[in-house]
């Protein structure tokens, strides 16, 4: 059987780590490599520094779980025949890049492939899902993403921020643009997001306004999400397999805490307007991201190792 080499350059990072935790449990016939672009802190003998972007060269498989400005400097080093799995934004609708569906079956995997996000995959598995039942006529989002969405950093900054204003010191905001600890911020384009989901075919162009809001939570995704629906019923709403209904209207985040699904809250009818449905979608961003990421990397292993086996 061949043997596939996998790396994961970002390894030490808020997803990386996840991801390369998952992959090394994995029963496969697979070498995994962790790689960090600078010396880190531990001694997890899984994860070396990459001295050398050729060194990606070597790989079949290369995971890339850093940001976009890095994805775009390393991504010309891995070998054209690798398959290649951005976790970034950085080549969202580059020609020879493919975009993966949402949820826990992203398709067939190919040699250049983007994830959708974390906020992607929420909105668009939740809309999937009423859409099962009601044609979704049109949806408003407001997204609530954690410090996590910007890694390692994000998780860093949070935690002495909160530590700082606890003892009465002025912490720096970086990398957020001010203050995030006991705040609300901006989080980033909507635009993007909304384009992304879009692109994802769940909804036609008008149809989705999407908000963006960065809260002072170190780890778990959530949505509100208001929507109009067309014909048919708008309770017992079926979910996919992979979203799954909790007896509360707001899911509980330390509920969801290294979970690879979805939660969904109890839908809110709105008693002037049948069609209305508000409800609130939550998820662990981290262990989501990387089960994702795992499952596309599995499938590049037995895509590899097929050959050998006849």
């Amino acid at each position: 059987m061949a043997r596939a080499r996998i790396a994961v350059v970002g390894a030490a990072g808020a997803v990386g780590q996840e991801l390369i935790d998952r992959l090394s449990s994995l029963p496969m016939a697979a070498e995994v490599v962790g790689f960090e672009q600078a010396e880190q802190d531990g001694d997890d003998d899984r994860i070396e520094v990459l001295t050398d972007p050729a060194l990606l060269g070597a790989y079949d498989v290369v995971v890339f779980a850093i940001d976009a400005t890095a994805a775009r400097r390393l991504a010309p080093h891995v070998a054209p025949e690798a398959h290649l799995l951005d976790l970034s934004t950085a080549h969202v609708g580059e020609a020879g890049w493919h975009r993966l569906a949402t949820g826990s079956a992203p398709g067939a995997p190919s040699r250049r492939m983007v994830l959708p996000t974390a906020a992607a995959d929420l909105v668009v598995q939740v809309l999937a899902a009423l859409g099962r039942a009601r044609r979704v006529l049109r949806a408003s989002v407001t997204v609530l993403e954690p410090a996590s969405g910007l890694g390692r950093p994000g998780l860093d900054a949070l935690r002495d921020q909160t530590v700082g204003l606890l003892s009465f010191r002025t912490p720096d905001p970086a990398p957020f643009e001010r203050r995030a600890a006991f705040d609300l911020l901006a989080a980033g384009d909507p635009a993007a997001l909304r384009a992304e989901v879009l692109a994802l075919g769940i909804l036609p162009a008008g149809a989705l306004s999407v908000q963006r809001v960065r809260v002072p939570v170190f780890i778990g995704l959530a949505a509100g999400i208001q929507v109009t629906l067309g014909d048919a019923e708008a309770a017992n709403l079926p979910v996919p397999t992979d979203v799954r209904p909790v007896d509360s209207v707001v899911p509980a985040l330390d509920e969801l805490a290294g979970l690879d699904h979805i939660h969904l809250g109890r839908p809110a009818l709105d008693p002037d307007n049948p069609d209305a449905v508000t409800l609130w979608a939550a998820c662990d961003n981290l262990a989501r991201t990387a089960a994702r990421a795992a499952a596309v990397v599995r499938a590049v292993v037995e895509l590899i190792a097929a050959p050998a086996l006849h």
